[in-house]
């Protein structure tokens, strides 16, 4: 039997706490739970080595500038939008107005910064570039027809070249560990880098642009899942990042009997806060479609 263990973003920015035992500072987005997460994961990983055949582990990498960072807007103040707004579009009078956290009872109107038009969006309107309002106001549209979730300003996170956005050191050790006893190489699948576009997904961005395969379904790696006989999918978050790479995942196999490999570590990934009832969402999605739900004791016990 060929297993595979698919880590999702197991980075320090959503993993490491106030309490790390590595010094390492609070991560920018740290998802609760998920310390514990990528422990458990750690060990897991350790104990199973000698079935694992492949371990996959996704990196968020992403540029200060980002159309999901703050600083791609600026208020009246020419301040940057605070992080945890939810930013939406006004057709009627073209403007961007951000619902600001906790309650996003209150709003701010915001502009994009002036940063002059996009060559390469041509191609979207058929022969007119866009600036960066008129792109940043055709994104978020194309957000709202999809109907995945609202366009969130995020905690500037997992910045290329960073510590945030290296590998969490206990799951890190564990994989080396695994790598160098087995004789093999990780692969790493690099997601994030475009900043026209969120790329919560290791399979494709929310929006594809095409100028950038990298943004466009990543058929190859889907492909290499399909060839495992048992896929044990963990990391961070539950309900962003893990959530849309299992279900667009599910989405591309060739067949939707290959979603019977896939087995949802449920004590390996943890939720955003406030947005707990998008990963509860995503794992009964995952279930009624075939996929198994297991702690990595009872994983355990299923490899044994």
């Amino acid at each position: 039997m060929r297993v595979a263990l698919v880590a999702i973003d197991p980075q320090n920015d959503f993993c490491a706490s106030d309490t790390n035992p590595y010094g390492l500072p609070q991560g920018s987005l740290c998802v609760p739970g998920a310390q514990e997460d990528m422990e458990r994961l750690a060990g897991f990983t350790n104990d199973i080595s000698g079935h694992l055949d492949d371990i996959h582990i996704t990196l968020d990498q992403h540029h200060d500038l980002d159309i999901a960072h703050g600083l791609w807007f600026a208020d009246e103040n020419g301040d940057a939008a605070p992080p945890l707004t939810v930013m939406t579009y006004n057709e009627t009078d073209d403007t961007f107005v951000g619902l600001l956290f906790p309650d996003y009872q209150n709003s701010r109107k915001f502009r994009t910064r002036k940063m002059g038009k996009i060559p390469w969006t041509a191609a979207l309107t058929g022969g007119k570039a866009l600036t960066f309002h008129g792109y940043t106001a055709w994104y978020i549209q194309q957000l709202t027809a999809k109907n995945r979730y609202a366009h969130v300003i995020w905690p500037e996170h997992c910045l290329i070249g960073t510590a945030g956005a290296n590998v969490y050191p206990a799951f890190m050790e564990a994989a080396q560990n695994w790598a160098r006893n087995r004789a093999r190489t990780l692969n790493f699948v690099a997601k994030g880098s475009n900043p026209f576009t969120e790329h919560f997904s290791a399979v494709q961005a929310e929006v594809q642009l095409p100028n950038d395969p990298g943004t466009q379904l990543n058929a190859g790696w889907v492909a290499t899942l399909e060839k495992m006989d048992k896929v044990f999918l963990a990391g961070q978050a539950l309900s962003h990042c893990l959530c849309h790479t299992g279900k667009d995942t599910v989405s591309a196999f060739s067949s939707p009997e290959h979603v019977k490999k896939i087995t949802v570590l449920t004590d390996c990934a943890s939720s955003v806060s406030t947005f707990e009832d998008q990963g509860t969402e995503f794992l009964q999605w995952m279930k009624d479609r075939g996929a198994a739900l297991m702690t990595t004791q009872e994983a355990r016990a299923l490899l044994k």
